[in-house]
This record gives C-alpha cells, structure tokens and sequence, in this order.
C-alpha cells in the first residue's frame, strides 16, 4: 500500500489530507471530493503504469546482473571474445526496446546448464541464444548442412532438435538427457564440427 497527501483545492491552507490507495486503483479511506478528484485526473491508472514500468525495467536489469555474474564465475575460461558476445545477446533479449509481453525472463537454472556444457566442452563456437516459452536458453549452431538447436531444461537437462542435410536427404534428429551426456550424443552423430573449435 502506498500512502499519499492531497492538499484541498478549495483551501491551500487545510491541513493535508491523508489516505491510502493500492496499485490497483482501489482508494480508500479518503473523502468523496478526495475521490472525484483522483478519479477525474486518472491517477489510479497513472500509478499503476508507472508502477508496472518500474517493475519490469527493474526486473530485466535484475535478470541480466544474474546471468552476468554466472558468466564472471566462469569468465577466466573463456575467450575475451566469447564472453563479449554472451553478454551481448544477453543485453539485446533483455532490452526494453526489444522485451514484449510474450517474452520471458530467462530461467538462471537454464543459463546455469548452458554453462555447465561449456565447461565439459569449452572449445566452442559462440552459439545463437534464444529464450523459449518456458524461459529456457537455447542455443543454436548451423553450417551448410547441419542447424543444431539444443534447449537447457531445468535441473541440468538438454532437449535437442538436429536438422541434416547428406547427399539431399533431410535427416532429423531429437534427444533429450542429462548436459553431461550432450558431448557424447553430438560426438555419437558426428555434431561436434557444427559447435566446436577444434
């Protein structure tokens, strides 16, 4: 609940009146002429915009700090280059301009796995990141015959979709598992030159 002062029109001298109004618009505790008055100026929706700004502008910034700072604990590890276009990606899938009512926060427990499969295999290439529905990172890598998209899942799990094309014939390929069996998979299907630096 916030609290406000309205001081009277009628008397610049009246003591200040008090009450209370929630960020919903409900106002309470106040006189009827302190009512019209917030009503007729549309201060109940002004605060409640203004409020919802705040918090998702708070919200992105506290999302990004999250990401970037479990990026720093790994940073040493990693190409100057690398961690400079990581942060990038991050700063544009969480930028006001481009951030809409259909995207979602990215999960820290998802960005978490994503750097949990760089630690296993740190010679990669800098993949494409994407955030899905649920706010899993994903991450992509293509070449001329081979787009690979792998989605971190909650409690250290990979989804993967895998679309090959040999000798014009489109080859799919889906698996799911734990991140510290994502290497043997990729190597198994001979993936590892679409993301790795070799």
């Amino acid at each position: 609940m916030t609290q406000f002062f309205y001081q009277s029109k009628n008397d610049k001298k009246e003591s200040a009146k008090v009450g209370t109004m929630d960020f919903f618009g409900t106002i309470s505790s106040v006189s009827n002429e302190t009512k019209k008055y917030y009503q007729e100026n549309d201060w109940t929706s002004a605060i409640q915009n203004s409020f919802q700004e705040w918090f998702d502008e708070q919200s992105l910034f506290n999302n990004k700090g999250e990401l970037k700072i479990l990026i720093s604990k790994i940073a040493m590890h990693m190409k100057e280059d690398f961690r400079k276009d990581l942060f990038v990606q991050i700063d544009e899938l969480l930028s006001e301009e481009n951030f809409t009512e259909d995207d979602n926060l990215i999960s820290v427990d998802s960005f978490a796995g994503f750097l949990m499969f760089f630690g296993l295999v740190p010679k990669i290439k800098t993949p494409s990141l994407t955030v899905t529905h649920e706010g899993n990172i994903a991450t992509s890598w293509l070449d001329e015959t081979v787009r690979l998209h792998v989605e971190f899942l909650p409690n250290r799990l990979f989804r993967t979709a895998v679309s090959r094309r040999d000798l014009g014939e489109k080859e799919l390929l889906g698996h799911q598992g734990s991140i510290k069996s994502l290497e043997t998979f990729l190597v198994r299907n001979q993936l590892h030159k679409v993301y790795a630096n070799e």
